[in-house]
């Protein structure tokens, strides 16, 4: 169930969700909350001319790759920062959140920035329930324009979702906040047995049926019942 504007406010006043900094009166819209720019833009360091760098993926640590290769872009004397068309950039929410367990977010860019091509996600834009930091906006330029940003940038809207049976206590990733993975376990699925591997006389009787609707069973008379059902599939 999504979160309306009065629903949203019951949880921050009540200190189960924290929003810093608070939402002003402005920053409401009917289910949701606008969310902003942080202070930085970073993109990737580009190599030299002619020079394509290659990533195995899986075969690296990120934060390394973050540390060595991550740079933060400086505005202009007017506080402007340039996103190029076809360019990829990262930044940082303005707002730092906690989600109680039994809340979950997501957040999304604004149709009017959409419709010129600015795109705020990739396939991050979800929070899960008891989560708290910041989310990482993965940005990209599609349009044809130069697109002036800066900090403080009212870039997207933030929406909240209650689920169902929520754990008590979840992990965060957030280092300042000390949470423990819930104990209980998924029940676990049926166990399904192969036809391939049955035993005895359900084997026969498997291969058997096999054996007399496929055209393409070539086992001779006296082949074991196993093999004779893998000839026949």
């Amino acid at each position: 169930m999504i979160l309306s504007a009065l629903a949203i406010q019951d949880e921050i006043a009540s200190g189960r969700l924290s929003v810093d900094p608070a939402p002003t009166a402005e920053s409401y819209d009917s289910d949701s909350i606008n969310v902003h720019m942080g202070d930085a833009l970073y993109e990737w360091k580009h190599g030299s001319t002619g020079v394509t760098h290659s990533l195995r993926l899986g075969a690296f640590k990120y934060k390394e790759l973050e540390r060595d290769a991550l740079i933060t872009l400086t505005p202009d004397a007017d506080g402007i920062i340039v996103m190029r068309p076809g360019k990829f950039y990262q930044a940082d929410l303005a707002e730092r959140i906690a989600l109680p367990p039994g809340l979950c977010a997501h957040i999304e860019g604004k149709s009017s920035l959409a419709r010129l091509g600015f795109q705020i996600h990739i396939t991050a834009p979800h929070a899960h329930a008891g989560w708290a930091g910041v989310l990482k906006l993965e940005m990209i330029n599609h349009g044809p324009f130069n697109l002036e940003i800066t900090p403080g940038f009212e870039v997207g809207q933030m929406y909240f979702y209650r689920i169902e049976k929520p754990e008590a206590e979840v992990t965060t990733r957030d280092s300042s906040i000390t949470k423990t993975a819930g104990s209980r376990k998924l029940p676990k699925a049926p166990e399904r047995r192969s036809p391939l591997l049955r035993e005895g006389s359900e084997a026969q009787e498997v291969a058997r049926h096999a054996s007399a609707d496929s055209p393409r069973s070539t086992s001779p008379p006296g082949t074991p019942a196993r093999a004779r059902f893998r000839t026949a599939a």
